[in-house]
C-alpha cells in the first residue's frame, strides 16, 4: 500500500501500549483532508462495529488477533501484496509489526485480542 493510500484509509488510528501517538503536524494534515484521527487504547477482547465506509488503522499490530464476529471484514497489511477478507467467525493473528488497515464490507463487528 502506498503512503497516499495509507493516508486515505487513516480515518481512525489505534496505537499499541507504549507506542508514540501521531505528531500534531500529521493530525493537522489529516484534518485538512477531512479525516478525523483518534487514538484508542485497546483492551483484551475490545469489540466494535466498522460501518460501511469506516476504516481503522492499527499501528505496529504484531501479535494482535483480529476476530470478525459478524458481517465481513477486509484487512490489508502494509507492504503485503495480498489482502484478507474475514467472514463472521473467522480470525487472523498479525504475524509482523506492520501497520494494518481494517474496513467493513459493508460493515463488520470486530474484536481485537492481544
Amino acid at each position: 500500500m502506498s503512503n497516499s493510500t495509507s493516508r486515505a484509509f487513516n480515518k481512525t488510528q489505534t496505537t499499541g501500549k507504549g507506542r508514540t501517538a501521531p505528531q500534531p503536524a500529521a493530525i493537522a494534515a489529516a484534518a485538512a483532508q477531512g479525516y478525523a484521527m483518534i487514538q484508542v487504547c485497546c483492551t483484551a477482547g475490545m469489540s466494535f462495529r466498522l460501518a460501511g465506509g469506516s476504516t481503522m488503522l492499527l499501528k505496529h499490530a504484531s501479535g494482535v488477533r483480529i476476530v470478525c464476529h459478524a458481517g465481513t471484514l477486509w484487512m490489508s497489511e502494509y507492504q503485503r501484496l495480498d489482502d484478507s477478507v474475514l467472514q463472521a467467525g473467522d480470525s487472523i493473528t498479525v504475524g509482523s509489526d506492520r501497520d494494518v488497515v481494517l474496513s467493513g464490507l459493508p460493515d463488520a463487528q470486530v474484536a481485537l485480542i492481544s
